[in-house]
């Protein structure tokens, strides 16, 4: 890959690690009341929502109203599944849809329906704007707990909350010899507004486990770049074109496996390597499918990648041209929150050319992937 796709990457980076953070900021906490006694026979008709080990989705059930003394509200009952600690955590995640959230208080109840705790927190934004606002809670369960209702204030209804964004982010700027980073736009405010319409994600821990950890779900974007390879060409300008290098650009989905710590990826995009001058460069269409045994801050995975429209033009228009070639890769990632991954790939590949010369394809990658599933 020629330098000036390697300073591109760089900046890119540059840019990942000081340009994505926000602050959180806190609203004045709602005035607080003491645990309430709650009608076990109205609940024990009411509709539930079974929770599985693992899980990790959107609750798409349909609320029901219920008034525990504060007006009446759009409720969900969760049923809690059996675990092998004594006790664990779940993470609820009120989204932030179209600048308005659902505000939550929890209360544990045993398989009597009888309150066991009431949980009711100050409201805390996390996330950002490009991966999305949500309120998230901790809930703590332990093996008396049966039940957990979620439910809302209704004297909170329609009021506003402000979040303010961190303005002390920066910009990575390349002077033609080195990186420097400059003060970059300040902090705006985002507000927002009390919804009784209840946008949840629920995630459950597995059975073995005391707490729950994302895993990526939803349309993903990546960028890299790809080195070794057996030499293809020359390249005056810069590194020579070798088979299977460049930057690459992905689009691409990922879905967790039935509540399990495996999630799938399958996407596609576009390899390249370009030079400064003349008409060198390298060009394919990667895709891949991988299946990813993921944990709290690293996953592992194995797959496929299949590489078409692969050819590669020398300084002086020469074409070579491959035929599809498809083959093994190995990938081990650090994630943050579900959200943005950075990835170490090894790909074996023997690509052929139209006219059957073999060259030795097998490089190992560098990417950052984002997710935007929610």
């Amino acid at each position: 890959m020629d330098n000036k796709c390697c300073t591109i990457f760089i900046i890119l980076m540059a840019f990942f690690f000081t340009g994505f953070c926000t602050d959180t900021t806190t609203a004045p906490k709602p005035f607080t009341f003491e645990i309430l006694t709650i009608d076990s026979g109205v609940l024990k008709n009411s509709p539930k929502v079974m929770l599985k080990n693992g899980q990790q989705k959107r609750i798409k059930h349909k609320p029901f109203r219920l008034d525990i003394g504060y007006g009446e509200t759009n409720c969900f009952l969760f049923e809690v599944p059996s675990f092998k600690k004594d006790s664990v955590f779940l993470n609820i995640k009120s989204l932030v849809v179209k600048n308005k959230v659902y505000y939550p208080i929890f209360f544990t109840l045993n398989k009597d329906f009888q309150v066991i705790r009431m949980e009711k927190n100050a409201i805390e934004f996390e996330g950002s704007l490009l991966f999305g606002l949500y309120i998230r809670d901790h809930i703590l369960v332990d093996k008396n707990t049966k039940y957990l209702l979620m439910v809302s204030d209704s004297s909170m209804i329609s009021k506003n909350v402000d979040h303010q964004f961190d303005a002390q982010n920066s910009k990575a700027i390349y002077t033609g010899n080195s990186v420097i980073f400059t003060p970059g736009n300040p902090g705006r405010s985002v507000k927002m507004t009390i919804s009784d319409l209840p946008k949840v994600i629920l995630e459950v821990p597995y059975f073995r486990r005391k707490k729950p950890f994302t895993r990526e779900h939803g349309v993903y974007f990546g960028f890299g770049v790809c080195f070794g390879g057996e030499k293809v060409a020359s390249n005056p300008d810069g590194d020579d074109y070798r088979v299977g290098g460049g930057a690459v650009f992905q689009l691409g989905y990922a879905q967790s496996l039935f509540s399990s710590p495996l999630v799938y990826r399958i996407g596609t995009g576009i390899r390249y390597q370009g030079s400064k001058n003349g008409v060198g460069r390298n060009l394919a269409c990667p895709s891949e499918f991988v299946i990813t045994y993921q944990t709290r801050y690293l996953n592992f995975g194995f797959g496929g990648q299949l590489e078409t429209n692969n050819s590669t033009r020398d300084f002086n228009g020469k074409i070579f041209q491959f035929k599809p070639a498809l083959g093994p890769k190995f990938l081990i990632e650090g994630k943050d929150r579900g959200v943005v991954n950075l990835s170490i790939e090894y790909i074996l590949t023997n690509f052929k050319t139209t006219n059957n010369v073999l060259y030795s394809g097998n490089r190992i990658g560098f990417a950052f992937k984002f997710f935007f599933g929610r």
